[in-house]
């Protein structure tokens, strides 16, 4: 299966690092983490979104938002992590430009 979402980097634009505990529903401690290290966080909380929401698409909806978690490699590619294990059954790849982030995430079949 495959799954794919965009997200607006506009609709986070107003969120600043001490929201956390609004948003700690979608994100974790490590993503929001990671996501406040760039100038633009915006971006990074939108390309974020979109790669967890393109993840609940490709397992068709069996997984919950809250336990998705994408961590990144040393170079900086996604990695994703189901209810805290690194998941080995789907990848996801993440794109932004001009304030829309995209994601496109694939279920292998194992």
């Amino acid at each position: 299966m495959i799954g794919i979402d965009i997200a607006s980097s506009k609709r986070f634009g107003t969120i600043s690092k001490k929201d956390f505990k609004h948003w700690s529903k979608w994100y974790t401690k490590r993503e929001w983490d990671y996501c406040f290290t760039f100038a633009m966080p915006a971006e990074r909380l939108a390309s974020t979104f979109a790669a967890k929401e393109a993840v609940i698409k490709a397992f068709e909806k069996k997984v919950k938002l809250g336990d998705i978690e994408i961590r990144r490699t040393q170079n900086g590619g996604p990695k994703v992590y189901i209810k805290g294990k690194q998941s080995s059954k789907v990848v996801v790849t993440i794109t932004h430009d001009a304030g829309i982030a995209a994601a496109v995430a694939l279920l292998k079949n194992v």
